[in-house]
Parts: structure tokens; C-alpha cells; sequence
């Protein structure tokens, strides 16, 4: 068997008629195995024509093989008896080929008479289920015609029935006018009463409605009340804790300012003395006095400080820390001052 792609491949390069994509099958089988393929497969892989069309351009093609192959056995130089030889055996082979492609020919000939035995069997068992479908239809009909004679009857049995319906629906329409009074006085009475029962509803409605604004008016009350009672007691902790954090304050900065007004009158005793040492300096008497001078000035200043500091607490920890920073810096100077004083009457006593 040739490969399916190489056959499509051959297939593909050929002619658009029959005879040329019949050639170009022939061609590869006879190159791949030396011999034709059968008509029924030949026919398969070309797809175009009938059994007969084929099997004659399958002959055509190995006539003219024939007779390359005629052409090709007379070599020159070959001896006669010789090339006799080489063309009986290429005419025997090709009759071989020949005959096994006839027979293959039969062969799918005789398949092809069995399958249209086998339609042809179908085609006469549906003929006899159509002739049948014909009797059942005749019989059918005869089966209708009798229905519609007993239909007939019953219709006529039905209109006497009708006649007899007709004067009970009479009767039935009498009931009915009745039953309508009595229904419409029964709807009257559903209607007054469902008035009425409206009614109550309505007042019963209105009622609750009341009843329902008054719980909710009283819960909105409790809430706000509720809201009141936590907002005056988060803004009684706020400003409990407010005058605790003031009072604590407030005692410590009285603490220091009393430490800072016995720091003070502990320097201005120091400056008192500084004074009546630096009268017997004569070469720094005037610088120590400016100085002193000068440091009684800040002083008198922080006075001023420590007192707007008591009256404003707001202000408080920002300005004892500038007075703290203040009172240490003045310490520091003072520090240096009695050093230099001491330093000075040292130098005086020499």
C-alpha cells in the first residue's frame, strides 16, 4: 500500500480531468511496486468518474507503459535472441499485471452486482410496504365512512338531547333569577358589613398609629435624655480631671516660685554683700556695679515673669521653663561674678 500522503502529493501536481489524476495515481503505484492498482481503488483515490471510465484510462496507461517498455528493451548493442528474451519476460509481466487487474476488476464488478442486488431487494420490499400502506389507506377510509354514518346517528341522538337541555336551561334560568335576588341582598348585606368593619379597622388603625408615635416620641425622649445624662458625664470627668491636672499645676508652680523667691532673696543678700565688698575695689568698683546693676534689672524682671505666671495658668509651663532656663542662666552669671569679685580682691589685698 502507497503511502497516503505521497498519493496525495501526486494527486495534487496532476491535471484537473480524470484521465490525468488516473495517470498520476498509476504512475506512483507503478514506480512504488511495479504493478497497476485495482479499478474499485483507483476509483476511491480519484474520486471522479465511473468504474468503466477508469478501468479504461488504467488500459491507456498500461498500454503506453507497454510501450516504453518496447522502446526500452531494444538496446543497442544487445544481442537479438537476448532482447527477445527481455521482451517476452517484460510481455509476460505486463500480461500478468493485465490479468491480476482484470480480475480484481471482476472481482469489484461482482461486489458492486451484489450491493445492487441488495438496493434492488430494498427497493421491491419498499414497493410492497407502499402497496400495503395503500390497502391500510383504502381500509382506513372504509373505517372513516363508517364513523361518520355512526356520527350522523349521534348527532341526531344529541340534538334531541339539546332539545331536551334547552328546557331544563330554561328552568335552570328561572333558579338562576332567584338565586340572583337572593345573591344581590346576600352582596348588600357583605357590603354594609364590610363597611362597617372598615370602619372599625380604620379607627382601630388610627388608634394604634397613636399609640405608635406616642412609644415613639417616648424612646426618642429617653435617647436624648440618655445622649444628655452621658454628655454631662463625660464633660464632668473632662473637667474634674481639667481642675485636677490645674490644681497639681498650679501646686507646683507655687512650690517654685517660692523656691525660686527664696533663690532670689538669697541673691540679692549675696549682692547686697557683693556690694559692700566691691566699695573697697576701687580699680572694678564700676564695672561690678553696672553688672550688679544689670542683674537686679533681670531680676526685677523675673519678678514681673513669676507674678504674670501665678495670674495666667494658661501660660504657665512655657514661661517657668523660660524663667527656669532665665534663673539658671543668671545663677551661672552671678557664679562668675563672685569669682571675679573674689578673684579682684585678691588682687587687691596684693
Amino acid at each position: 500500500m502507497i503511502d497516503e500522503e505521497l498519493i496525495q502529493q501526486a494527486l495534487a501536481g496532476a491535471g484537473p480531468t480524470r484521465r490525468d489524476r488516473v495517470f498520476a495515481v498509476a504512475e506512483l503505484w507503478h514506480r512504488h511496486t511495479g504493478s497497476l492498482p485495482a479499478t474499485k481503488e483507483t476509483r476511491d483515490l480519484v474520486g471522479k468518474g465511473s468504474y468503466g471510465d477508469v478501468q479504461r484510462d488504467l488500459k491507456d496507461f498500461q498500454t503506453i507503459i507497454a510501450s516504453r517498455t518496447e522502446r526500452a528493451a531494444a538496446i543497442p548493442g544487445l544481442p537479438r535472441d537476448l532482447e527477445l528474451k527481455v521482451s517476452e519476460v517484460i510481455a509476460g509481466l505486463w500480461q500478468t499485471t493485465f490479468e491480476r487487474a482484470q480480475q480484481e476488476f471482476v472481482t469489484d464488478r461482482e461486489a458492486i452486482d451484489a450491493k445492487l442486488a441488495t438496493i434492488t431487494t430494498r427497493l421491491e420490499e419498499s414497493e410492497k410496504e407502499r402497496l400495503q400502506a395503500l390497502d391500510d389507506r383504502t381500509v382506513a377510509l372504509q373505517r372513516l365512512a363508517d364513523l361518520e354514518q355512526q356520527l350522523s346517528v349521534a348527532n341526531a341522538s344529541v340534538a334531541s338531547e339539546q332539545r331536551t337541555v334547552s328546557e331544563r336551561n330554561i328552568t335552570i334560568s328561572q333558579l338562576q333569577a332567584r338565586i340572583g335576588e337572593q345573591e344581590t341582598e346576600k352582596v348588600r348585606l357583605q357590603a354594609n358589613h364590610v363597611t362597617e368593619l372598615r370602619a372599625l379597622q380604620a379607627q382601630l388603625k388610627e388608634r394604634e398609629n397613636r399609640v405608635l408615635d406616642l412609644q415613639a416620641a417616648a424612646e426618642t425622649i429617653k435617647v436624648g435624655y440618655e445622649n444628655q445624662l452621658q454628655a454631662a458625664h463625660t464633660l464632668e470627668t473632662e473637667h474634674r480631671i481639667r481642675a485636677d491636672k490645674a490644681e497639681n499645676g498650679r501646686q507646683k508652680v507655687q512650690a517654685t516660685l517660692e523656691d525660686t523667691a527664696a533663690a532670689l532673696a538669697n541673691l540679692s543678700g549675696q549682692f547686697d554683700g557683693v556690694v559692700a565688698r566691691l566699695k573697697h575695689i576701687e580699680n572694678s568698683r564700676d564695672v561690678a556695679i553696672s553688672q550688679i546693676a544689670l542683674l537686679q534689672r533681670d531680676l526685677d524682671t523675673e519678678r514681673s515673669r513669676a507674678q504674670d505666671v501665678i495670674n495666667d495658668n494658661a501660660k504657665l509651663s512655657g514661661e517657668l521653663a523660660a524663667m527656669t532656663a532665665a534663673v539658671d542662666e543668671r545663677q551661672a552669671a552671678i557664679a562668675s561674678l563672685e569669682a571675679k569679685i573674689v578673684d579682684l580682691e585678691s588682687r587687691g589685698k596684693r
